[in-house]
């Protein structure tokens, strides 16, 4: 009777133990990056939270091709307009703490993602550009590509999903980093079939146990 009623108890902490961990499930965030425009003479504007990069081109009364300002979506530039859209920019803000070991600069936060700039830092990673997760950032770009943090539409914006865009300040090119990033979730018919099962195999074996 003791070993069923363990083995039973044993049951219920291995379905709680899957179910926890199942739902947990993820991978660090990982990054494709694209190298935009010249920086010289523009601007960026901010992103969206699906990830659209608009900049803002201050030679665009030259004349064609472009008009003042380009939207870029995954690196490839999909409009350009002599009026800014109308989009509603996710673009974060300023972050109030910063991943331990790394020395920051320009660190912008949105939900739990962050992009900065690092140099000197005392947990030994290398210096450059980050993005990611707040408690594992990524290395995107090495030195010497920092972004600038002064200006009218300088520095860098990301969003919600970790889409991040930054300025490069020393090479002066625009860059674009898409959060290719995926997180395994169980579909939950996939865990109520699980516990389901579980359950009425532990509620067989206790009947079993009673009828004896």
């Amino acid at each position: 009777m003791r070993n069923k009623a363990l083995l039973m108890r044993g049951t219920f902490v291995l379905l709680a133990i899957m179910l926890f961990g199942v739902v947990h499930t993820a991978f660090a965030d990982t990054y494709a990056v694209y190298k935009l425009e010249d920086a010289n003479d523009r601007n960026l504007i901010g992103i969206t939270a699906g990830g659209d990069v608009v900049l803002y081109d201050g030679n665009c009364t030259i004349g064609p091709p472009y008009g003042c300002y380009h939207t870029y979506d995954n690196g490839v530039l999909t409009a350009s307009s002599t009026t800014a859209p109308s989009f509603s920019y996710d673009d974060g803000s300023a972050c109030g703490s910063t991943p331990a070991g790394f020395s920051t600069s320009g660190a912008v936060c949105n939900e739990s993602k962050i992009g900065f700039q690092s140099e000197g830092n005392s947990n030994g990673d290398p210096d450059g550009v980050y993005a990611g997760a707040f408690s594992d950032p990524t290395k995107l770009v090495t030195s010497p590509a920092f972004y600038e943090t002064g200006g009218f539409g300088e520095g860098a914006f990301i969003n919600g999903s970790g889409d991040f865009t930054w300025v490069d300040g020393r090479d002066e090119f625009i860059f674009e980093a898409v959060d290719t990033s995926t997180t395994v979730t169980p579909e939950p018919s996939s865990l109520l079939l699980l516990g389901t099962g579980v359950v009425s195999a532990a509620g067989a074996l206790r009947r079993r146990t009673r009828s004896r």
